[in-house]
């Protein structure tokens, strides 16, 4: 009886969510070059904006947690976006914002794909360019994708414990021949090209395909180790020695010129109002969750599918093992491999 209820409620809730989002998006369809997320989320923006007090010079904070990737909204979630979508719409938005003068990314992320990382990146070069001072503050780690995004930041504040580095492409697939053979498993495969079938994990990889995969795992590699030469101004010869994909502590970083300080994040909020020139203490912009959001948040967590091994292993969920590449996606992964816990 108390789960009826609960699901009776929840059946209201997304009845009453779709016919306001309805509503609010025929009174925009005036507006056709815009999509119907920034035409949803756009009206909120306007509906909620005169409650928001006037501020002075501000830092904005943006929090980049958990693996860097591009994720699907789905359902009801749709108005709200996921993933490096969130990130790379948070910043925006702190851009466009005349009082803030200061952007701070708090990163704690062992990496992620390649194209979120450098979509991610080129937000925060459109922000430096519209005249603000980027600041990336280390939580607990910030391997691999999550250096990158620091390396293209002003500056780097990390604790002396962090964890950082990791400069390097991984590509992971599972190999699950002999186990598909004593099962008694076997697969047809029709494919267009030789290579379509390139990592599948029903068989082994040839050498041939071995050697395309790593000429692809090095093109990427010379893209981040010039990023984050560039970024750093690290010359990259005396980066090369540091970008074989170990990872540093803060303090191990800061001897290497990876980061430029040790400190906590209001250490990082701190010197973004100095570099911004904020007089006195600044006023701090952090993200918020609207109400919708956190109500289809607590629905996906309670609701939400649960990984099987076979998702698991093939990476077809948001699980810690999908730290890695996913060839038929044209993906790579700026990641480091297994989760780091001190």
């Amino acid at each position: 009886m108390k789960k009826s209820f609960f699901m009776l409620l929840i059946l209201l809730l997304c009845i009453a969510s779709v016919v306001v989002g309805i509503m609010l998006l025929r009174k925009e369809s005036a507006r056709p070059r815009m999509s119907a997320l920034d035409r949803l989320a756009s009206t909120f923006e306007r509906r909620f904006a005169k409650f928001e007090p006037r501020r002075g010079p501000s830092v904005g904070l943006v929090r980049i947690f958990g693996a860097i990737t591009f994720t699907e909204s789905q359902g009801m979630f749709e108005a709200y976006p996921r993933g490096a979508l969130r990130t790379i719409r948070a910043i925006r938005q702190l851009r466009e914002n005349p009082s803030v003068k200061a952007i701070v990314i708090e990163i704690n992320s062992p990496g992620g794909t390649v194209g979120s990382v450098q979509e991610i990146c080129h937000e925060i070069k459109m922000a430096q360019k519209a005249g603000k001072k980027v600041i990336a503050s280390v939580a607990d780690m910030a391997f691999s994708g999550g250096y990158y995004i620091a390396s293209a930041c002003d500056k780097i504040v990390a604790n002396p414990g962090s964890l950082t580095g990791s400069i390097g492409v991984i590509i992971v697939g599972a190999d699950l021949q002999k186990l598909f053979d004593i099962i008694g498993i076997k697969f047809n495969v029709l494919k267009s090209g030789e290579h379509k079938d390139i990592l599948a994990y029903w068989r082994d990889m040839t050498d041939e395909e071995r050697n395309l995969l790593q000429t692809l795992v090095m093109d990427c590699y010379q893209q981040f180790v010039t990023a984050v030469s560039e970024g750093r101004n690290i010359p990259i010869e005396k980066l090369l020695p540091l970008a074989d994909g170990r990872i540093f502590s803060g303090t191990q970083a800061l001897d290497n010129q990876l980061i430029d300080s040790l400190g906590t994040l209001d250490d990082a909020i701190n010197l973004a109002a100095e570099l911004a020139e904020i007089k006195g203490k600044p006023s701090i912009i952090r993200p918020t969750i609207e109400p919708f959001e956190r109500f289809f948040k607590f629905i996906d967590a309670k609701f939400g599918k649960t990984p099987s091994l076979k998702d698991m292993v093939m990476g077809e969920c948001d699980s810690p093992i999908q730290y890695r590449a996913n060839i038929g996606s044209a993906q790579a992964a700026f990641a480091y491999p297994t989760n780091s816990q001190q």
